[in-house]
């Protein structure tokens, strides 16, 4: 709610995105490397919060890469 109120509605989606992707990747890196087993969790929040960070530095011209 707070990312929301702070970076607007298309901050809200630009860094639910990113924190998705960025978590996705993350954790398919792990799964290859064997760190994490295909059942186990991995933490959503920072993700996120990195999400919102980058949202906030970076323009959000890439979004229009990905959904355009």
């Amino acid at each position: 709610a707070a990312v929301g109120a702070f970076l607007g509605w298309g901050g809200l989606f630009g860094s639910l995105c990113f924190g998705s992707f960025l978590g996705a990747g993350l954790g398919l890196i792990l799964l290859v490397a064997g760190r994490k087993a295909r059942g186990d969790t991995l933490p959503f929040g920072p993700f996120l919060s990195l999400g919102a960070l980058s949202t906030l530095i970076l323009p959000m011209g890439w979004l229009r890469l990905i959904f355009p």
